[in-house]
């Protein structure tokens, strides 16, 4: 770590899917200070994830001040701050900005039946209009879910804050959003860069009077608020940018800039985002604004990526080791050391991480994971590398619906807490068939440390001169394995479905 002490930093916080992330970068994009606390998300049932919206802020005033004492650092020597986190998430919010109910995360499907209907009455136009179909972990979804399920809440709720836009209406007291979020609301016109009429008031809902203003991401949206000011040890008085959404923020700390360019993201999600000149409505491709320019952002994303490792963990192992020392740096090392042990395939095992449903390319809600293959010969270790396996298959998945998005030229990168497993990044690479270049620690918090230099500049946010890092190479031999693998895989993912369907009706009654 790097202390200059004296000169200036920003803070980018990222507020993930089970921890949150504050970085304090110099002027030269170094790493200042560093501060991580996790939190939990409920999930009461079978496809269920909730989150109380203040739970966010808690845990980043947490993380604020971790950071600011683990760095030494004075409050007056931070300028700027901004906030990223995941799209979807939305608190509703009564008329004093108070939170009405928990969140529905984006990995929530309760609002299959409703993303069904909204597709049924208006699918077509809302694809025109969003660029996405109708699905459950959306916000507009979601919304609809509440009004028909709990009226009560509906009836206080005025307004909505999306994760980042929460967070730093609490430390701004100002509300606002940026395209990203404003477009994974699903109620948003994305090409006409404004909410939609037509889609709010399916919810009985204003574009004016109930909607966040939106806002260009590195634009000031507010300055440290008195109360955040004590709460974080900030400055009062320190300014806040309107901030994106974290995907926009990995995409460019990674340095994933020009057309084609590629990420691959193994946090709790699983991503491989593409650089485009322009939205597709291809099947399963999501689309978001790239933040202010011209270009987009494509992606392809499985719903459990080291989800299904933490999941695995937490059910398989926790004997071995208690739940706390699984949030430390070595959270991947007992997994690492069981799934090396056994040989690519792991002898016929295969998994399927559709634990909370699947996002890209399926789109299916009812889809359950399984263990596909099991005998007697298979022992701990064997599932563990299924595991990792099979999200890497869910990954080629949606590398290969991508098609001709990604540009096959370039190196890719690669992302987010599973990274740090070296077996797992291992096969992600031989699943692939390509070389993987490790990308930088924290990415999303450090692109959103890289939006607070552009608001306080006033030029557009760039991508700090990539460091040469750690390229793992795919063996060959692994890579033919693993091609032949892929396709069981893809059938026996299509043959299981109507199976998934009628369990997931099953866990429904009975729960």
């Amino acid at each position: 770590m790097i202390r200059n002490i004296g000169e200036k930093v920003t803070i980018g916080v990222d507020v993930g899917s089970g921890s949150v992330k504050v970085l304090a970068t110099d002027s030269k994009h170094r790493q200042v200070s560093f501060g991580e606390v996790p939190y939990e998300i409920d999930r009461p049932g079978p496809s269920l994830a909730a989150v109380k919206a203040d739970v966010w802020y808690e845990t980043v005033v947490s993380a604020i001040r971790t950071c600011l004492r683990e760095g030494n650092l004075d409050a007056d020597r931070v300028e700027g701050v901004a906030v990223c986190g995941p799209a979807h998430n939305a608190a509703l919010l009564d008329a004093l900005g108070s939170p009405v109910r928990p969140v529905i995360h984006w990995s929530d499907t309760r609002a299959a039946l409703q993303a069904r209907t909204l597709q049924r009455e208006m699918g077509e136009r809302v694809l025109e209009l969003t660029l996405h179909p109708p699905m459950a972990g959306w916000t507009l979804s979601q919304f609809m879910w509440v009004q028909e399920n709990d009226p009560e809440s509906w009836g206080q709720a005025t307004t909505w804050a999306v994760t980042k836009d929460y967070v730093a209406f609490k430390l701004t007291g100002e509300l606002g959003t940026d395209p990203y979020d404003a477009a994974g609301t699903q109620m948003y016109d994305v090409k006409a860069g404004l909410w939609s009429p037509e889609l709010l008031d399916r919810l009985g809902w204003s574009p004016i009077r109930n909607s966040p203003r939106v806002r260009e991401s590195t634009e000031p949206l507010g300055r440290i608020t008195a109360r955040a000011s004590a709460l974080t040890g900030l400055r009062q008085g320190t300014p806040v940018a309107v901030g994106t959404g974290d995907t926009m923020c990995e995409a460019l700390a990674s340095g994933a800039w020009s057309s084609g360019d590629t990420l691959i993201k193994l946090g709790t999600s699983g991503n491989v985002l593409a650089v485009a000149e322009r939205p597709t409505t291809e099947r399963g491709i999501l689309n978001y604004p790239y933040l202010d320019r011209d270009e987009w952002i494509t992606v392809m994303a499985t719903t459990s990526g080291a989800a299904s490792a933490r999941w695995f963990r937490e059910v398989f192992l926790s004997e071995r080791r208690s739940r706390e020392s699984w949030q430390g740096g070595d959270g991947y090392q007992l997994m690492d050391e069981m799934a090396g042990t056994v040989s690519p395939g792991a002898e016929g095992l295969i998994f399927h991480p559709y634990l909370s449903g699947e996002r890209s390319p399926l789109y299916d809600p009812d889809l359950r994971a399984d263990f596909l293959g099991v005998s007697a010969a298979h022992s701990l270790p064997h599932f563990a590398r299924a595991v990792f396996e099979g999200v890497a298959m869910s990954l080629r998945h949606c590398v290969d619906g991508l098609g001709e998005v990604i540009n096959t030229d370039t190196d890719w990168s690669i992302i987010g807490g599973g990274s740090r497993s070296p077996v797992w990044v291992s096969i992600l690479a031989d699943v692939l068939g390509r070389p993987l270049r490790l990308g930088p620690p924290s990415a999303a918090a450090f692109g959103a440390a890289l939006l607070a230099k552009a608001m306080l500049s006033g030029e557009d946010p760039r991508p700090p001169e990539q460091e040469e890092r750690r390229a793992i190479t795919p063996d060959p031999t692994n890579v033919a394995c693993y091609r032949d693998l892929m396709a069981i895989y893809l059938e026996s993912a299509v043959l299981q479905r109507s199976i998934s369907h009628r369990l997931s009706r099953v866990a429904r009654e009975t729960s």
